[in-house]
């Protein structure tokens, strides 16, 4: 079984993104953190959780700064 994991890569100029897009992206970033994180204790490999918990912190910091793009 394969356990490396892909990288992340999100966009890094938010305020090329209509306000409407990054709104509506920022919601979803934040949805699927929260459906990540209700699954992280299901997980039996700490290494497993370890790398969701990051997912979901990336997830919401990614999230945070579309929304002061658009503040």
């Amino acid at each position: 079984m394969n356990t490396t994991q892909p990288a992340l890569t999100f966009p890094t100029h938010c305020h090329n993104i209509p306000v409407v897009q990054r709104a509506k992206r920022a919601f979803d970033l934040e949805s699927q953190a929260r459906l990540v994180e209700n699954l992280i204790p299901k997980f039996k490999d700490e290494r497993d959780r370890q790398f969701y918990t990051e997912v979901v912190q990336s997830y919401r910091a990614v999230a945070r700064e579309l929304r002061k793009a658009f503040a």
